[in-house]
């Protein structure tokens, strides 16, 4: 190849200027590069100040490293957010319902033991008449235990005591007004009646449980003719009527403890 050929060539390649090649036949080709190159180095150094000088300023820390990570992190945020106030407002209806749960147990509560002790505790009234004279003196006392309007236990004691000989005469005489009664109730359900009686004076204790006696058979005995009480029981005898009865004759009743 001519050297005319070989400069063509590598002016078509690096350009017109940019090397100079010395070539001499039978000769070592030497390339002088380092005035070519220098102009260029310093062309290309330019450039890349100028690119360097366009590029905007920007603080790398400031760039969002690993966005969607943070993306889903501010989201879960929210969604927990969210889930804690649904929580809480489920708590607080939650701790409403046990509130409003508490006050109407404890009001039924209340209640109940209202009615208990208004209706449905046991309770006793002492009824009694007594009577002092210069040669006698007597108590008959009757303790009637209920419930609500109805007699669960009547407990009776009559005394009739003599003062003077005179009046120990009389004794024989109420000994036969109470005997019928505790002759005629003698083994019937629920009726017991326990007497005694000296010179001095005559007694009868009574005991009517009410939850024993046979009321079917007890209010087809004609009481009239065949006394089984002091007082006239039956089916429909209450604690009202009863000491209705008492205080018609007068007794005096007050509640006992």
């Amino acid at each position: 190849m001519h050297d005319d050929d070989l400069e063509s060539a590598l002016d078509d390649i690096f350009g017109a200027d940019f090397i100079e090649i010395d070539v001499k036949k039978d000769d070592k080709s030497t390339i002088n590069t380092e005035d070519k190159l220098e102009p260029k180095i310093s062309e290309t150094q330019n450039k890349l100040n100028d690119f360097n000088d366009d590029m905007p300023n920007f603080n790398y820390q400031d760039i969002p490293f690993d966005n969607e990570k943070t993306y889903l992190t501010t989201e879960n945020s929210d969604d927990k957010n969210h889930e804690d106030k649904n929580n809480n407002l489920k708590n607080k209806k939650n701790n409403k319902k046990k509130i409003i749960s508490i006050i109407i147990v404890s009001l039924i509560l209340l209640l109940l033991i209202i009615m208990y002790f208004i209706f449905g505790v046991t309770r006793t009234i002492s009824c009694s008449s007594s009577a002092v004279d210069k040669g006698y003196k007597y108590i008959d006392q009757y303790k009637i235990s209920y419930k609500n309007n109805d007699i669960i236990y009547i407990e009776s004691n009559y005394t009739y005591t003599a003062l003077n000989n005179e009046y120990k005469e009389q004794i024989q005489y109420v000994k036969q007004e109470k005997l019928p009664v505790i002759i005629n109730s003698n083994g019937m359900p629920g009726f017991t009646y326990i007497y005694e009686t000296s010179d001095d004076y005559f007694k009868v204790n009574g005991y009517l449980d009410f939850e024993l006696i046979k009321f079917d058979d007890l209010d087809k005995i004609d009481q009239d003719l065949k006394p089984v009480s002091y007082y006239k029981i039956n089916s429909k005898t209450t604690y009202k009527s009863f000491k209705k009865q008492l205080e018609k004759d007068g007794y005096k009743c007050v509640l006992s403890k």
